[in-house]
């Protein structure tokens, strides 16, 4: 990130030896990338109202009941959640994807997750 845009990928096709490897990866995380710099990096984000996911323990989201937090990734955390609804009651695990996260193509990874665990 430290190089001008138009000499990243001249970078990454350079790599070499054991490093060669992630120049898939790299090419695509630099090209949607683009335009980025790392000027901002330390900046606070655009959004100043309260987070998208701010979620607690007892908030009810659809018909299940937020119990505690297991844990967090870079798409979502997951909570200990239970559901009484429709049918005897069950504890869950309820992941919720970062706000961020809802649109474009993580919405679809999101439900291509969603149907593998399912």
């Amino acid at each position: 990130m430290d190089l001008p845009q138009a000499e990243r990928l001249d970078w990454v096709g350079a790599l070499h030896g054991p490093d060669e490897v992630l120049r898939p990866w790299l090419n695509r995380v630099l090209g949607s990338a683009a335009g980025l710099s790392t000027e901002d990096f330390l900046s606070p984000p655009a959004w100043q109202g309260e987070p998208l996911d701010a979620f607690a323990a007892g908030d009810q989201i659809g018909p299940y009941r937020l119990e505690s937090l297991l844990g967090e990734g870079g798409m979502g955390r997951v909570w200990r959640a239970s559901c009484g609804v429709d049918g005897p009651a069950r504890e869950v695990a309820l992941k919720l994807p970062h706000g961020e996260l809802l649109a474009g193509p993580f919405r679809a990874r999101f439900k291509r997750e969603r149907d593998v665990l399912a």
